[in-house]
C-alpha cells in the first residue's frame, strides 16, 4: 500500500495537488469550500456526506485554483478530475490552465466524463492549476482534482519507466526520460532506454564485443562474455589474445 497521494507499483507517482492551498471565485451556501476539491476523497457524488466537493455559486466564469507550492517547479501534463455524475452539461466548455497557459479545454457543446483523465496538449510548467467554466450563469463543481508527477528517477505517463542516466545526480526529464548528461553504459537514445545493438557495449555503445565462445553476445554494460572466450583469447572481454607464454604454460599444465 502506498501513502495517500502516491500511486504505482513502487509508489513513484505523486498527486501534488493533495491538500494544497486552493481558492474559488465563490462558495455555494458557504459550505462547499475550495479545499474540498483536494481533500483526498475521490467521488462523483456531489451529495455525499460529509461534504467532499468544491462548489461555486451560479455566476459568470466560475473559477477554482490550486497553488501547488512544490519545492521544484514541475512540468505538468497529467490531471484527473472527479466531477459530479449528474448535471454533467454544467461542465460544457470547461477549461484547465497551468499558470496562464491552456492545458486542455472542451467546446461549448461538450463536457468531460464524471471521471476525466486529462493529458495537456503539451507539458506545461507552472505553480498553479486553474479550472473554470466560461460564460454567464454557470456553476462549477469539483469533487477531486489530482495532478500527477513522477518522483525523481522515473518518467512516462504512468511513471513506470526508470531513468537510465549515467550520473545518479542527473534526474531525467519526467515526461520524456531524457538525461542532461550521458546514458548508463549499455544504453543510448534520447531517453536512454534503448539497449546497445548486439555486438556493442559500454558508454554510447562505443565499443565492440570481443570473441565470445559459440557466438554469444557480450554483456552490453561492460562487454564481458558470459560463457567465456573463443580459444586463444583472454577471459573477460575476450578482446586480447593469449600470449605464447600463456599458451605454453597452459599446455604444460
Amino acid at each position: 500500500m502506498c501513502l495517500q497521494g502516491w500511486f504505482g507499483m513502487y509508489c513513484q507517482k505523486q498527486n501534488i495537488a493533495l491538500r494544497r492551498s486552493s481558492s474559488q471565485s465563490s462558495t455555494l451556501n458557504g459550505n462547499y469550500g475550495a479545499g474540498l476539491g483536494v481533500d483526498g476523497r475521490a467521488t462523483t457524488d456531489a451529495g455525499s456526506q460529509p461534504l467532499t466537493c468544491a462548489h461555486t455559486m451560479r455566476e459568470t466564469n466560475p473559477t477554482w485554483t490550486v497553488n501547488l507550492n512544490t519545492p521544484v517547479t514541475e512540468k505538468i501534463q497529467h490531471i484527473r478530475l472527479y466531477l459530479r455524475n449528474d448535471l454533467q452539461e454544467r461542465n460544457n466548455g470547461m477549461e484547465i490552465l497551468v499558470g496562464k497557459q491552456m492545458c486542455y479545454n472542451w467546446s461549448s457543446s461538450e463536457h468531460p466524463p464524471p471521471i476525466a483523465n486529462v493529458t495537456c496538449r503539451q507539458p506545461l510548467t507552472g505553480t498553479t492549476v486553474t479550472i473554470r467554466i466560461p460564460g454567464p450563469l454557470k456553476f462549477l463543481t469539483l469533487c477531486e482534482v489530482q495532478i500527477f508527477v513522477c518522483s525523481d528517477g522515473w518518467f512516462s505517463e504512468d511513471c513506470d519507466k526508470e531513468c537510465s542516466c549515467r550520473s545518479s545526480a542527473d534526474v531525467c526529464d519526467k515526461i520524456t526520460g531524457r538525461c542532461s548528461r550521458r546514458c548508463l553504459p549499455g544504453y543510448y537514445g534520447t531517453n536512454c532506454q534503448t539497449a546497445c545493438p548486439d555486438g556493442y557495449y559500454g558508454l554510447a555503445c562505443g565499443f565492440q564485443c570481443g570473441n565470445c565462445v559459440d557466438g554469444d553476445v557480450c554483456i552490453k554494460t561492460n562487454g564481458t562474455c558470459p560463457g567465456g572466450c573463443v580459444a586463444g583469447w583472454i577471459y573477460g572481454r575476450c578482446s586480447q589474445r593469449k600470449s605464447i607464454a600463456m599458451i605454453t604454460s597452459a599446455a604444460r599444465s
